[in-house]
């Protein structure tokens, strides 16, 4: 064997063991954080890096309960080709300099809440390898939207009532409280019954029913509301007049 021969032959040697020392390197994936709490209409950012990269690999992320992919980028360096789909109000990047992806949900909604899988595949060169994270869970929340009104009933009672409305909350846990001028009431309360919106969120009312002792004294009555999602409870105030009074100066209904 000639001496190029020879340098040829043990260059292909030394190519050979490099290609299997990169080939064998394992793909790992790395997800951050490993939790989210939002709020319903929140938007939110998951972030995955990669090892490694290789002339052809895709990224796709997807939810524990789906078999559909949420979103899927296929990048194709020889050819210098890129796909990228995504489901509605969600988007994708993709920066290979850094072997980095993030996942952005616009606007949640509560059906988004769901554990988050960023998985790596490397294509080309073979063999091919396959990794994800350990995943993200999002948990999504909605605060309750807050009405009080004043109501008279029908003939033949004919009195008043005041009605708090607690809107598309979530979770279900919360408490209405009624106070008048500062002074908490316990008695001449009904709250309704819990109401699931077709969201998934809830719904309750709760009506506070004037006595005649009540509907003589001027006051202002206030609905307090407390849930998870509020870092202090929505308070929502009305003043009730003495019927003889609603043109008084004093009292503004």
């Amino acid at each position: 064997m000639t001496s190029l021969g020879t340098q040829i032959f043990k260059l292909c040697v030394l190519l050979h063991f490099f290609l299997l020392a990169v080939r064998s390197k394992k793909l790992t994936v790395f997800q951050t954080p490993s939790e989210i709490r939002a709020l319903k209409g929140d938007n939110v950012q998951i972030n995955c890096s990669y090892s490694d990269t290789v002339e052809q690999f895709r990224i796709m992320w997807k939810r524990n309960t789906s078999t559909q992919l949420f979103c899927h980028h296929m990048e194709n360096k020889i050819n210098c080709s890129s796909i990228m789909h995504c489901t509605e109000r969600a988007n994708i990047t993709v920066d290979s300099s850094t072997k980095s992806s993030s996942l952005i949900i616009h606007d949640l909604h509560l059906s988004d809440a769901d554990i988050y899988f960023c998985q790596v595949d490397f294509e080309i060169p073979p063999p091919s390898q396959s990794a994800r994270g350990k995943g993200t869970r999002i948990t999504v929340e909605a605060q309750p939207t807050v009405q009080l009104i004043e109501r008279t009933q029908p003939y033949p009672n004919e009195g008043r009532e005041l009605i708090c409305t607690s809107l598309e909350f979530y979770p279900d846990d919360i408490q209405v409280s009624w106070f008048k001028d500062g002074q908490r009431i316990t008695n001449s309360i009904k709250n309704g019954t819990l109401y699931t919106n077709s969201d998934g969120s809830f719904s309750i009312t709760s009506a506070l029913n004037l006595s005649v002792l009540e509907q003589n004294e001027t006051g202002i009555y206030s609905c307090q509301v407390n849930h998870s999602t509020l870092s202090a409870p929505t308070t929502k105030r009305i003043p009730v007049c003495n019927q003889g009074e609603k043109k008084s100066i004093h009292c503004i209904c």
